[in-house]
């Protein structure tokens, strides 16, 4: 879970990984420092996937807010027709909300200075502000205590996890370790159970879609590295709900735990395998114990 000297690391991490991108790196440290708030957080490098099979990545998104943040550096000024189309994908996509901070005009023929870029960063810094204010107590501060304190997951929220020990902690249940070893998951009352899928397993392939909403797991058979049927297609309940959390590596290269949803069972796929579907996006853990 976050703290405090876990957002430092983050952010330290995310300036040094936009060092090659001079531009982006002004502007982007330029609205934190601006905004002065360590409960919101900064993504960079957000993927975008759209219905075409195409993606983007996002140059700067707050998932508290649904806010994309574009940067258009000097290159940009030959791709408008491009850009812009993108930015519409985007914007139909994701739902949110989104803004361009431009190095140049809108014509394209004169190129912005840095007083013409503190501005737009003012600007920003002034509309996120607003947007949190208007939110008032349904904001969610960066902090995943919080969330957990309110007995309450959501995926909006961005919640992300160091271990499966922090994991278990939420539902107060006890991990049994083998070494290093930590068991994928466990289950809760009313049908519950808590997923861990890994990724990059080398016994059970889990395949995270590019939208989230559906997982692909088997057994890999050793000799033919498919599927392993037998084991894939028993062992388990077709009835059960998984409270997933997925561990992936991010953009700054952490290998964390994000939660993603609520999943059920949706059948096997014509190769054996299982398919999970998601249900929604938030629960209620109140009344869910181990």
């Amino acid at each position: 879970m976050i703290q405090s000297v876990d957002k430092l690391d983050y952010m330290e991490r995310l300036f040094a990984a936009l060092h090659a991108k001079r531009t982006e790196l002004y502007v982007i440290t330029g609205i934190w420092h601006r905004l002065n708030r360590t409960d919101v957080k900064f993504v960079i490098q957000q993927p975008i996937f759209f219905p075409s099979g195409n993606y983007a990545l996002a140059d700067l998104y707050i998932p508290q807010l649904n806010l994309w943040i574009e940067i258009n550096e000097l290159p940009h000024k030959a791709k408008k027709a491009a850009d812009d189309k993108r930015n519409m994908d985007i914007q139909i996509t994701t739902k949110g909300e989104q803004h361009i901070i431009y190095q140049y005009d809108s014509t394209g023929s004169s190129d912005f200075d840095i007083d013409d870029l503190n501005y737009q960063i003012d600007l920003i810094v002034a509309h996120i502000r607003l947007k949190i204010a208007k939110l008032g107590e349904n904001f969610i501060p960066w902090d995943d205590n919080y969330a957990i304190r309110k007995k309450h997951l959501c995926k909006k929220e961005y919640l992300t996890f160091k271990s499966i020990d922090q994991i278990a902690k939420i539902f107060n249940a006890p991990i049994r370790k083998r070494g290093f070893l930590r068991p994928g998951g466990f289950a809760l009352n009313g049908g519950y159970v808590v997923w861990t899928p890994n990724t990059n397993n080398n016994t059970w392939k889990n395949i995270l879609n590019n939208t989230e909403d559906e997982i692909i797991e088997y057994k890999i058979d050793k000799a033919t590295g498919g599927v392993d049927r037998a084991a894939t297609q028993t062992g388990f309940d077709q009835a059960e709900k998984r409270i997933v959390f997925c561990k992936y590596k991010d953009f700054l290269g952490n290998k964390d735990y994000k939660y993603i949803g609520v999943f059920v069972f949706d059948g096997f796929d014509a190769n054996g395998a299982r398919k999970w579907k998601k249900i929604r996006d938030c629960i209620d853990i109140t009344n869910l114990i181990y």
